[in-house]
């Protein structure tokens, strides 16, 4: 099957330096059975963004420099292919996968986010191993590219950067029903992300590296108390961690007023508890 589509959207804002922007795209996109058990699709499309009159200068803006486009208000032509697939080998189990690639081009922008490249893909699993009990898994990836250009003199482009971004994360997780006369759902699950970031720039030394990474957990029960209402336990956890290059310590160079190490680095808890009712 071949559909093809078309989607329009107009932002008006207020005290803004761009008061309207208008997002344009088109879309076409395809599935395809290739067995019994197993379904592609591929979905391409094609958006522009452009607007009103971008009005920044020291009479009508804050703007550092006439010459800076913030990257959601800017003009952009966004290229975008994705890929997904899904499997069912038997019946209680289903895979599926998505790769995903986008490419961005403010090629009005001077001073800002000149271009950049998203590549992503994403796993999942699925396999209901009796009618209780569920169990499914997770992960993925993606990595940002982009360009952005700079001034010291607050005028024309006189340095650029480079900066390379990266996300994972992967998780487990598991639910059982049927409980208590079928009124009661308990359920755990696990997860993991990190994340770095590297900034090379055309002028001077690149900037240091940045990265992060968590571990959370959380487990849950939902008893229904009836028909309309139902009373919900959540615990969660997290272990969190990251590091910044920005980072400069308190009284590590004599004379600066800093503000201290703002990396984080927590364990944080949360125990929740809620009531839903059902008119």
């Amino acid at each position: 099957a071949l559909e093809a589509g078309y989607q329009g959207e107009r932002t008006e804002r207020s005290h803004s330096v761009r008061e309207t922007t208008e997002d344009n795209t088109v879309w076409a996109r395809t599935r395809v059975s290739a067995m019994d058990n197993l379904e592609l699709g591929l979905k391409a499309s094609y958006g522009q963004r452009d607007g009103s009159r971008y009005q920044a200068s020291e009479a009508t803006s804050s703007e550092d420099n006439t010459l800076l486009r913030k990257y959601y208000l800017a003009d952009r032509d966004r290229t975008e292919l994705s890929f997904d697939a899904s499997y069912s080998p038997f019946a209680a189990l289903s895979l599926d996968a998505t790769v995903r690639y986008a490419k961005d081009d403010y090629s009005e922008s001077e001073i800002g986010l000149l271009d950049a490249d998203d590549l992503s893909y994403d796993l999942s699993a699925n396999y209901r191993v009796t009618e209780a009990l569920n169990l499914h898994a997770f992960a993925g990836q993606q990595w940002i590219e982009s360009n952005q250009a700079g001034s010291q003199s607050f005028a024309s482009a006189d340095w650029t950067y480079r900066i390379e971004d990266q996300f994972d994360y992967a998780g487990v997780g598991a639910s059982y029903g049927g409980l208590m006369d079928d009124r009661l759902t308990v359920g755990a699950d696990y997860q993991y992300t990190e994340s770095s970031s590297d900034t090379q720039v055309s002028e001077g030394q690149p900037y240091g590296d940045y990265f992060q990474w968590a571990h959370s957990v959380r487990a849950y029960a939902d008893y229904a108390v009836s028909t309309r209402t139902s009373v919900r336990l959540d615990y969660r956890y997290e272990r969190y961690y990251d590091t910044d290059y920005a980072d400069v310590a308190s009284a590590s160079i004599p004379g600066l007023i800093t503000l201290g190490d703002l990396g984080h680095n927590y364990n944080a808890h949360l125990l929740m508890l809620t009531l839903t009712y059902s008119l």
